[in-house]
Order: structure tokens, then sequence, then C-alpha cells
């Protein structure tokens, strides 16, 4: 985020007339009334406002516009009226300070070009008996807009074409592209040539004096294609591709047993058949009907259902999925296995539990997390545990998931405090998440140590929701 910098603009001359997006000069906002300014009834010499030059300032869209008098220069006046021409009318000493609001509609705003305000400024010196002297200055200051960045681009392309990109951002004045596959332009509206299929994520940074904007697009580029057939008139295996299972338990870590038996099942079968996870979740409140019915589910033990499920199936290698996005309404009944709470008009009410939890997942477990099989670990608690073990892809850091795994997901949280040993751990700066409320600790120095033996953490709460001993590194912090 770019800090916003005061900026202090000079009051150069007198003036009777406003700007675009600004109220009109005849307005009452935007100068004293005919009876208060520039009078001089005191017996003095007539004052002038003398008024501090910094030199050009750019006033930047959301800045603070400082108003300075140069009291050292002209009469001391009692106060200071200011008459910003936006409606506003403050009084105060000989530094005025006022931000004008300039949000636009981001619909249009590239409909919009540089603006400017107007101010003028009433001092006031009182005489006694009745007198006093006023005399009125004025000035305007450009204000620039900050960059909006936008652009078009096909959304699917052929590998033997160039993408043309337009360029429709506004305001911004130097332009960066990422193509997505390690090159980049500078040039306004570029044209590009993928050299592979693939999904490119291509993103457009521009900047001015003010601000940088960016945005981010896919591209699809598509292959050449190639004819091809096989035919198995005598294998009716052969017609399957992919095989659907729905491994529904109310203990997630009590389905892998008959997940791994479908799996040699097929193998006997076919080497070329997928098996694919479908619908697996489980509700967040008593449902007498659909699966895991007759159990008095929360919102809490929905969320350590959903991680430890997903958690399961990724350390195990087991492409995985979440069901249902929100609740599903049926005839009979609602299915509460959404991750967002519906109402009987089927409308989204809030977020559950569990949708903070999966944000939490999967904010961390990607790709670049590598899983470390057979991973060595001492422990000396008597609960079953489920553990995997995972490096960071260029820095080889650790990330070990935790949890519970004896019972059902419960609706309250005892952890049970356990010490490990990891033979093969490699951990610089440990800290504890827990994946269910998305907090980290720092693991203090008195609870861990490194020795020949491996890395050795005393006193872990754990419980029967996945928690994370992991480097700070492997974690992504907001």
């Amino acid at each position: 985020m770019v800090t916003t910098l005061l900026r202090t603009i000079t009051l150069l001359s007198i003036s009777y007339f406003c700007f675009i997006n600004v109220v009109s000069a005849q307005d009452p906002s935007c100068a004293p009334p005919s009876n208060v300014g520039n009078r001089n009834q005191c017996s003095l010499s007539n004052p002038t406002l003398a008024l501090v030059s910094t030199g050009n300032n750019i006033i930047c869209e959301g800045d603070e516009v400082i108003i300075e008098v140069d009291t050292t220069q002209s009469l001391a006046f009692d106060y200071y009226v200011y008459y910003w021409c936006d409606g506003t009318i403050d009084t105060a000493g000989a530094i005025g300070r006022h931000t004008y609001n300039l949000s636009l509609n981001e619909e249009d705003a590239c409909d919009f070009g540089e603006t400017s305000f107007f101010v003028q400024v009433l001092g006031v010196k009182d005489c006694g008996e009745g007198k006093f002297t006023s005399r009125t200055t004025g000035t305007s200051q450009g204000i620039k807009y900050k960059p909006r960045a936008r652009f078009s681009a096909p959304n699917e392309k052929c590998i033997t074409d160039k993408v043309q990109f337009s360029n429709e951002s506004c305001f911004g004045t130097t332009y960066f592209w990422e193509f997505g596959d390690g090159t980049t332009s500078e040039e306004e509206n570029p044209s590009h040539l993928y050299d592979r299929p693939g999904v490119y994520r291509v993103t457009l940074t521009t900047r001015n004096d003010c601000d940088a904007s960016k945005i981010t697009k896919f591209v699809s580029i598509v292959g050449e294609p190639i004819a091809d057939f096989t035919f198995f008139p005598n294998d009716p295996v052969s017609y399957l591709d992919v095989i659907t299972y729905h491994p529904y338990n109310s203990n997630p870590d009590n389905s892998y047993e008959e997940v791994f038996a479908l799996r040699d099942t097929v193998q006997k079968y076919s080497t070329t058949i997928t098996l694919f996870q479908g619908e697996n979740g489980a509700p967040s409140e008593f449902r007498k009907t659909k699966a895991l019915r007759g159990y008095n589910w929360t919102e809490l033990s929905q969320a350590k259902w959903a991680l430890r499920r997903m958690l399961g199936d990724w350390g195990r290698g087991i492409p995985s999925s979440i069901f249902s996005i929100c609740d599903l309404h049926y005839p009979d009944e609602i299915n509460r296995k959404g991750l967002l709470l519906t109402n009987e008009n089927q409308q989204v009410v809030r977020p559950k539990h569990a949708y903070y939890a999966v944000q939490h997942l999967a904010s961390i477990f990607d790709y670049s997390l590598l899983h470390i099989k057979d991973y060595p670990i001492q422990h000396n608690t008597f609960h079953g545990l489920s553990l995997f073990a995972y490096e960071k892809e260029n820095t080889g850091q650790q990330v070990v998931t935790i949890w519970f795994n004896d019972n059902i997901p419960s609706d309250y949280n005892s952890p049970t405090l356990v010490d490990f040993t990891f033979p093969n751990g490699k951990f610089e700066r440990p800290v504890y998440v827990d994946l269910r409320t998305g907090y980290i600790y720092q693991i203090p120095k008195s609870q861990w140590h490194k020795e020949a033996t491996g890395y050795t953490f005393f006193d872990i709460p754990v419980y029967d929701s996945p928690i994370l001993i992991a480097d700070l590194s492997a974690i992504s912090l907001q």
C-alpha cells in the first residue's frame, strides 16, 4: 500500500471561479458573504495575506490538502475562515487542512480527467468598538487521480496465434505486462505468442506519480488438435475413464481402508481408470435424512471434520473436494453440508466456521508443499494420531500436520499437551498454527530444541482438529 503523503500548497492570488467536480464560485460555500470580505475599519495599514510557497506539488486523489498562511509577512489576524468550495467551511488558525472526497464510481472512472480545486481564505481582525478588518485571497490547484489498471484479451487462443492485449487503463503513465510464462513487456498494447498450451496468468501494472494499480486475468492457450482413437471391441472396461465414489464416514479418518480397497479392486481390471472423490461433506446441525444423519453435528464439529478429511486426503495423495459451497434445499429437509449458511428463502446468510477453516487450509497447502514419505516421529500420547509432513519446494523448511483421530469430531475443544521428536525435522523459526481458527503462535525457545537426535517440541496442545508445527517461512501471513 502506498502511504498517503501530506502536501503543502500555495495560496497565490485572488480568484472568483471554481473547476470541474467542485461547486461554482457563486455558491455560498465557495466565498465569504459580501458584507464580510475585504473590509478595513481599523486605523491600520491595509493588511495583505502573505502565503508560503513550496513549489509545484502534486496533489493526488485522497491526499490531505494543507493551506498555510505566512503570518510573519502580514498583519496578525485573529482567525481565518477557509472556504473549500465543496460545501465545507472551517474556522481555524494559520493552517487549514482539508481532504476532498473524489471517490469515483469505478465502472466509469476512466471517463474523468484530471480535476482541480479552488479555495478562498478570509482573515479577520477584531479592532474593537465593533470594527474589524478582513481580507480575502484564494488559489487553485490540480488534483491527479490514481491509476486504474484495465485490459481485455481473448479468453482462449490457439497456440499458433498471437494474443493481442488491449490496454484499457486510465490515468497511468507507464505499463508493465507479465504474461505468465516468464516474459514481460512495457508496451502499451502488446501482443504475445506462447510456445506451449496451458492457462496463463497475465498481470498488468500501471503507474503514475500518485500510485500503482494492478489487474490479473487468465488466458487459455489451446494446442493443435491431434487425431487419434482406440478401439476395444471385446473389453467393456475400456469404456470407463473415471469412477466416482462418496466416502461418507462420521469419523473421516476411518474412510481410507475402504478407499484403498476400492482402488486395489479397480487396478485389478485397469491401470488407466481414475478414482475421483465426489460428494463428501458433514452437516452443521442434526439432520434426520441424508448422509451422516442422526448425529448432533454443529458448526464446530463440521469445521473439524472438513479439515481432517481434506488433510487426510492430501497426505495420502488422494484428490480432494469439499461438499458443498452452500446449504442445499430439498423438498423434505435442508441439507446443511454447505460452507455458507442459507435461510428458508434459499438466501445466503453468512459463512460458517468451516468456510474460514477451509480458507485457512487453502492459504497454506498448495503444490509448493511437497509430501515427505515415511516421516519418522516420536511422541508420548496414547491417543491415535494422524500426522503428515511436508517441505517447502525451494527452501526445504517443513510443515507437519497433527490431530487426534480416535473419534468423531467433537463439539468442544479439550487439547492434550504432547511432546514430539522429529529426527529428520528442519525448522528455523517454528510456529504453532491452529487451522480451524487461523491463529498462529510463536513456539517459545523454552519449548523446543535441536539436538543430534532431531528436533524436540514440548507441551504442544493437540486436539481433534488439525494443528501445524511449521516453519514461519512456509506460512502466508496477512
